[in-house]
């Protein structure tokens, strides 16, 4: 991930054999899986290697939140909160762990 100016940030996956930059403001929420996270953004999903933890201190102060043991939600995504669930802007809804509840 580059964080040089606001306008800028974004994080940076393999697509195939070449690279892609996904904007910051349009990833909706990561989602571990095994050993991997899936980055779930407005145009398409990404599949990375790698743990959610690590995304999860990379984007730390860039409006997102970790909801639940393996998902990190966009903070600008959300549409609605309650104590165990979270609602997207897009429809989707998204457990809240017992352990990251209000």
């Amino acid at each position: 991930m580059t964080t040089t100016n606001p306008a800028e940030r974004g994080i940076t996956v393999q697509a195939g054999r070449s690279l892609a930059r996904i904007p910051l403001e349009s990833v909706l929420y990561l989602e571990a899986r095994l050993h991997y996270v899936v980055i779930h953004a407005r145009c398409s999903t990404f599949r990375v290697r790698g743990r959610i933890s690590d995304f999860e201190q990379e984007l730390a102060g860039a409006g997102f939140t970790r909801i639940h043991r393996g998902i990190v939600v966009n903070d600008a995504a959300v549409a609605q909160r309650s104590s165990h669930a979270v609602d997207l802007i897009t429809g989707e809804q998204l457990p809240v762990g017992r352990t990251h509840r209000p």
